[in-house]
């Protein structure tokens, strides 16, 4: 086939480029010391009063998991009905994060000055087709985050019936570290 010294020669740059792929996957280049600066987390939850409300992991929606609260569930979609909710606005859920086995952990918010460097984005999807926006004036409701509160809490209000199916993306500076599939959610008035 080859004689020896070119086979010794293709050994030894193979040998290089696998040595120079291997430090190039180890390198981020949002972190100067080499650490991974990316977010652990494969999944989050939703906590409504300390109590679950929305679980997603392992790629599936679990609805109200600990059967606190069936008047926010309808089939597999999240339903918010204005009855139930004080001016129209369901307050202060808590985002906490899951990692690959299963525990649940809390990430630095969006804080440069700190070191945080995540937020979260939501955009609306078209429910009956998701690879599609959904225009602002046909969204049924509106999520109320500030991402220099410090905080992975927010507000869902109600603005008209309908439905939609949301996308909550953890963001690590200008890329999504979890992009989960959007969750669907009802609004009734």
């Amino acid at each position: 086939m080859f004689p020896k010294t070119a086979q010794s020669v293709l050994i030894i740059a193979g040998i290089i480029f696998a040595g120079l792929f291997l430090k190039a996957c180890e390198d981020n280049p949002a972190s100067s010391n080499g650490e991974d600066e990316h977010s652990a987390a494969i999944g989050f939850k939703l906590l409504l009063n300390d109590q679950v409300l929305v679980r997603y992991f392992q790629l599936e929606y679990e609805l109200d998991p600990e059967g606190e609260f069936p008047e926010f569930v309808q089939g597999d979609a999240l339903y918010l009905s204005a009855e139930n909710l004080d001016n129209n606005r369901l307050e202060d859920i808590r985002l906490r994060w899951i990692d690959r086995d299963g525990i649940v952990f809390d990430h630095p918010e969006y804080n440069p000055e700190a070191g945080g460097e995540w937020n979260i984005a939501f955009s609306f999807r078209d429910p009956d087709n998701i690879s599609q926006q959904q225009p602002a004036d046909e969204r049924p409701l509106a999520f109320i985050y500030d991402r220099d509160e410090q905080t992975w809490v927010f507000d869902i209000e109600l603005l008209q019936p309908g439905e939609t199916a949301v996308r909550m993306e953890l963001f690590h500076l200008d890329h999504a570290d979890l992009s989960p599939r959007p969750l669907s959610i009802i609004v009734d008035m």
